[in-house]
């Protein structure tokens, strides 16, 4: 689906057919849309400025389901497929259609490990933990990925969602079925659980969020019926909900 907020039409472009093909996007410095893919064998690329799109088969390097949730932007400009089910993080280059793959199975080998990731100012990523007892990091100038054990200050079951970068450097981690927000220091390596805890039956709260111009954090609800609201720049962090969602 192609929106444009300007006239708010909605138009769409037709693709292959199949179920849980993607999950996530990401915009490259020509306009492009790289598609991650979940269940599809194949990376898929949309030109918004032509309304085309193409695919890249991966399946001789990747072809489990459930593969790989969220990408980031490196910036070499290729971009890296967060692992999921996949033992693998991937790496594709848009400019000459290259995907290779870096095992990872040595330091996390279970399915659902990690959902979303940040890029850091370092340059190094960090996947932020669904089912992982650990944080994530992989060094894209090196390959090298390293993990951070979080298991003593948590080890709920679907932990966190998605991860926005804060402007001290610092990157909150959505709380899916979490009831605090993560806050961990790359800097550092150092995890915490901050704000006041959430009561929601069921979990799944909310699915990922966005940095605000004010500094806050905007959780996407999910199962919640608010949206979710962060303040990282208070004394004590704040975590508060607004508004209801029908």
């Amino acid at each position: 689906g192609v929106f444009d907020p300007a006239t708010l039409a909605v138009s769409t472009v037709d693709i292959f057919w199949g179920v849980y093909k993607y999950e996530g996007g990401v915009l490259l410095p020509s306009g492009m849309v790289v598609f991650v893919p979940y269940y599809a064998d194949k990376v898929g690329v949309f030109d918004a400025s032509t309304d085309t799109f193409r695919t890249v088969d991966i399946s001789a390097t990747e072809s489990a389901n459930h593969k790989y949730s969220g990408g980031v932007l490196l910036p070499n400009g290729n971009v890296l497929f967060v692992p999921l089910h996949s033992h693998k993080v991937g790496l594709f280059d848009p400019e000459t259609d290259a995907f290779t793959a870096v095992d990872i199975s040595a330091f996390i080998s279970h399915l659902d490990k990690y959902r979303g990731g940040v890029l850091a100012p370092s340059g190094k990523v960090v996947f932020v933990p669904f089912k992982a007892n650990n944080i994530g990091v992989f060094d894209p100038a090196t390959n090298v990925f390293s993990v951070v054990d979080i298991s003593a200050t948590i080890s709920h079951y679907a932990k966190y969602v998605g991860g926005v970068l804060l402007p001290s450097g610092k990157i909150a981690f959505a709380p899916n079925s979490a009831v605090q927000v993560g806050l961990f220091d790359p800097a550092n390596n150092t995890f915490s659980l901050v704000g006041a805890p959430i009561s929601r039956e069921g979990g799944y709260t909310y699915y990922g969020g966005v940095l605000m111009p004010s500094g806050k954090v905007v959780f996407v609800p999910m199962h919640a019926d608010d949206v979710g609201l962060f303040d990282p720049g208070s004394a004590e962090p704040a975590y508060t909900v607004s508004g209801g969602v029908p």
